[in-house]
């Protein structure tokens, strides 16, 4: 390890040390995390997933996937946010924007190479700051769900949302999620992020008997943009109706 990667995993230590002391990080972002995983996040899905079964209801789970996350990381934005919402200040809110101002890029073709010019979006590929400094740019998109009506939680970009209803109440649980997915995109958008609708998932989970209740013909007609999978793969984990 070089003395720059060093200093970037020191950063990024005290600044982590710095928002679990003050409680200040999303309750269900799992990414990056001492203590939280892919599986401890699996394991909070399927709890209250089997729980609503038990409940002799259905569940209706999305998992969104956002487009170059980090690649389109508003550099302003993110200060302000550091600033206003985590109580940054000082040497460490410099330090931060000096790190990503200062960056620049260059396209190289062949033999071609472009002139080095600013960046004013996106994450340095690599950097251990960088899923950290993602995790806090999207730190409101667990309230936004909540809002909706929502349930959620993420990791890193990965994002889970879901409802539990009654098999009767399918019908008004899409269009719950309709609305959450517009106010998602909508929030995205002014924050230079993009849902990937092509990798978008949406499925049903339940009992035979109680899935089975389920109109799924109607929905279709009333919701064209919804396409509802059998089976999904959610972070490595396949997950069946």
């Amino acid at each position: 390890m070089n003395c720059l990667s060093r200093y970037l995993l020191s950063v990024a230590s005290q600044l982590m040390h710095y928002l679990d002391k003050n409680d200040l990080l999303p309750t269900f972002q799992s990414g990056f995390r001492k203590g939280h995983s892919t599986e401890t996040l699996l394991i909070r899905l399927l709890s209250e997933i089997y729980g609503a079964i038990d409940r002799s209801q259905v569940n209706l789970l999305a998992l969104f996937d956002v487009s170059a996350a980090f690649d389109t990381v508003d550099h302003d934005v993110l200060l302000q946010r550091l600033s206003i919402s985590f109580g940054l200040s000082g040497n460490i809110l410099d330090w931060l924007t000096s790190y990503l101002q200062d960056c620049s890029f260059m396209v190289a073709h062949g033999s071609t190479r472009s002139l080095w010019v600013p960046a004013p979006v996106g994450l340095p590929q690599g950097s251990v700051l960088g899923p950290l400094l993602y995790i806090i740019y999207t730190a409101d998109l667990g309230s936004i769900l909540a809002a909706a009506s929502v349930l959620g939680q993420s990791y890193a970009d990965d994002l889970q949302a879901y409802i539990h209803c009654l098999a009767t109440q399918a019908d008004a649980a899409v269009g719950t999620m309709s609305r959450a997915m517009e106010t998602l995109q909508s929030w995205m958008s002014s924050n230079r992020l993009r849902l990937n609708p092509t990798k978008t998932q949406l499925i049903w989970l339940g009992k035979p008997q109680q899935l089975s209740k389920i109109d799924l013909t109607s929905l279709a007609l009333k919701y064209p943009n919804f396409t509802f999978s059998t089976s999904v793969r959610d972070l490595g984990v396949t997950l069946a109706s």
